[in-house]
């Protein structure tokens, strides 16, 4: 997480200095901010944990990508100065091996008391055959703005042997849900190997019966300091581009769904979620308006 800094706006040429700052909690776990002096509104963003991939026991069965954690943002938030908020950056999802099924990813919030402002949900995990479903897609979270995390890619197991196993969804955006995973297919041609598009990160590339890339990718995640680039679909063995200033690492914070592997847990877990404060909340406010990192 980061303190304090000065924000600067620029009035028809000249610069000016206005008190105001940022924090950033992008480490998964439960935080406390307290309001600094003078701070009377602020803008919040939260994006939830990715789902954690199905890890197959063996090549030959079915392996469902990790769906992707949904995206919320709640702006001009009127706070007082000396206030205590919990803050909770929701944890990746790993898998269960023991069942062969991922788990759902941490949600990420933002509340006072009771009173929850901002609420981005995990992805779900992904299961044997089927994909995990997207993060907020049937219950979404709290906040004026945000897209759903993208569906992780199905697996299936209809020959043997069957290598196909579904790529992570991707998180969603500010604007628009994240991109879906793509399924498990029987051959390299097959039209639903790619990924889709989508407004936060791209969805994972599934996997086909080709030991070379039988693999799915793990969803592309979104950035914190506003909108930015839509992730892209992808129909070759990497990651996808993540959107909005995400990472390309792998499974990609923040909030990418995991991709499929018959490795340790570790390797199919979704990307990490995350919390960012920035203030004045009256002029600066998501999806892009004074956001940037300064």
């Amino acid at each position: 997480m980061s303190g304090i800094m000065p924000f600067i706006a620029v009035t028809n040429g000249a610069s000016s200095t206005i008190t105001g700052g940022q924090q950033e909690y992008v480490t998964p776990g439960t935080y406390t901010w307290v309001v600094p002096a003078g701070v009377t509104s602020v803008s919040v963003v939260c994006v939830g944990g990715g789902g954690g991939a199905s890890t197959p026991s063996s090549s030959l069965l079915p392996a469902g990508g990790g769906g992707g954690g949904e995206l919320r943002y709640t702006n001009n938030i009127t706070v007082t100065s000396g206030d205590s908020y919990t803050v909770v950056a929701g944890v990746g999802g790993n898998n269960n091996q023991a069942a062969g099924t991922g788990n759902t990813g941490g949600s990420s919030s933002f509340s006072l008391g009771g009173t929850t402002l901002c609420l981005a949900y995990g992805g779900r995990g992904g299961s044997g055959a089927g994909g995990g479903n997207g993060g907020g897609l049937y219950a979404p979270g709290i906040g004026t703005g945000g897209g759903n995390g993208g569906i992780g890619g199905t697996g299936t197991s209809t020959s043997s042997p069957s290598y196909k196993w579904g790529g992570g969804g991707g998180a969603g955006g500010y604007t628009l849900r994240g991109g879906h995973g793509g399924d498990g297919a029987q051959a390299t041609t097959s039209p639903n190997l790619s990924s889709g598009a989508g407004g936060g990160g791209g969805g994972g590339k599934g996997g086909t019966n080709s030991p070379a890339s039988r693999l799915g990718v793990a969803g592309g995640g979104v950035g914190i300091y506003g909108e930015g680039a839509s992730g892209v679909s992808s129909n070759a063995m990497v990651v996808p581009a993540p959107g909005s200033g995400g990472t390309s690492t792998t499974p990609s914070n923040f909030g990418g769904g995991g991709g499929t592997n018959t490795g340790a847990a570790s390797q199919n877990a979704g990307g990490g979620g995350a919390v960012r404060i920035i203030w004045p909340g009256t002029s600066r406010y998501f999806p892009s308006t004074g956001t940037a990192n300064v």
